[in-house]
């Protein structure tokens, strides 16, 4: 049906726009960036049509132009807290964290209620080392699995093991097939000695994917300062049945 709109009415922006989101939404960037593009060209004041042609340029992994496209977008509408967040993602990937911060700092100040925008400034302030603001950005992320995750892991790294744990549990009853985070409560588990719990963890998740076997046999050695109280072939047994 939208084929045919844009047949018939082939400088109707909103369409072309339209066309580009649905594109980006089913992964196809690539064709994305060229109706986005036909968009902007046709509504060159349309700061969505240049979000979101940013948007489908980072991802389909031009990253340059997906800054200028945000840039653009932000001159021609300040207030785009979308429009920020998306910035501050492609920024970080190119190395460049003091800029993304302030990216992602400005999206929330636009809404306080972004959670997406709090989720990304919480890995943000995570990865310069600033883990007690993180945290409370994280937690204003709400309970979503990114967010309980990344907690999580602060927490773990702190080696505040009972925090990590209660996060990374909360994660993972919202999303139980998460790998990263299993490992993650395992790895906890382990070090305040639910050396069972952990090892029944471990087998649910190798139960489901049995490529894992070496990282949690990693797992287990750094636990055991170094040590397996079997030999891999004996473990890989335990393990894996």
């Amino acid at each position: 049906m939208l084929g045919a709109l844009l047949g018939q009415h082939p400088r109707l922006a909103p369409a072309w726009h339209l066309e580009g989101v649905l594109l980006l939404a089913t992964g196809r960037p690539t064709q994305a960036i060229a109706a986005l593009g036909r968009a902007t060209k046709l509504a060159p004041q349309d700061a969505a049509a240049w979000t979101n042609l940013g948007i489908a340029q980072h991802q389909a992994g031009a990253p340059k132009e997906a800054e200028a496209s945000l840039r653009h977008a932000i001159r021609l509408q300040p207030g785009s807290a979308q429009a920020h967040l998306n910035l501050g993602v492609v920024l970080r990937e190119r190395g460049a964290g003091k800029d993304a911060l302030v990216a992602f700092r400005q999206a929330v100040a636009i809404d306080a209620g972004y959670a997406k925008g709090w989720l990304e400034l919480g890995r943000m302030l995570a990865q310069r080392g600033q883990a007690d603001e993180a945290l409370s950005c994280l937690a204003r992320a709400g309970p979503q699995p990114d967010a309980l995750e990344q907690a999580g892991l602060i927490e773990q790294s702190r080696g505040r093991f009972a925090a990590a744990i209660r996060h990374l549990r909360a994660c993972l009853e919202r999303e139980p097939g998460r790998a990263s985070a299993t490992l993650a409560l395992g790895w906890c588990l382990q070090e305040t000695g639910a050396v069972d719990e952990a090892l029944e963890l471990y087998r649910a998740l190798l139960k489901r994917d049995p490529a894992l076997f070496a990282v949690v046999e990693r797992n287990l050695t750094t636990a055991s300062k170094g040590r397996l109280w079997l030999r891999p072939a004996q473990l890989r047994r335990a393990l894996l049945g």
